[in-house]
């Protein structure tokens, strides 16, 4: 079981793309169970402030948007394949951010 955390103070371009495709994975995906919870913060507890938290199956936690993406990319595979590049585009595009 995977959990994501996300700060609910923090800016949501970095938070609610993460939070879709967590829950993507939990419709889309019958085996997985990504537990999802809100802390009422602006960043989580981490070195750089992030706003997102994921923890995978290692229980590893990966920090920030980026790595939460690509955490989530790599454990599960209905991200994987053709749909990668689409989530990545998407995750890109919904955070405001320039490729």
């Amino acid at each position: 079981m995977s959990a994501l955390c996300i700060a609910s103070k923090a800016n949501q371009a970095t938070t609610v793309p993460v939070l879709l495709v967590a829950s993507y994975v939990n419709e889309s995906d019958p085996n997985a169970s990504i537990d999802i919870k809100f802390q009422e913060a602006e960043t989580l507890k981490s070195k750089d402030g992030a706003s997102v938290e994921l923890l995978v199956k290692d229980n590893t936690p990966l920090y920030g948007f980026d790595k939460a993406i690509s955490g989530l990319t790599a454990a599960y595979p209905s991200l994987q394949g053709k749909h990668e590049a689409l989530v990545g585009d998407f995750a890109l595009n919904s955070s405001g951010r320039e490729s």
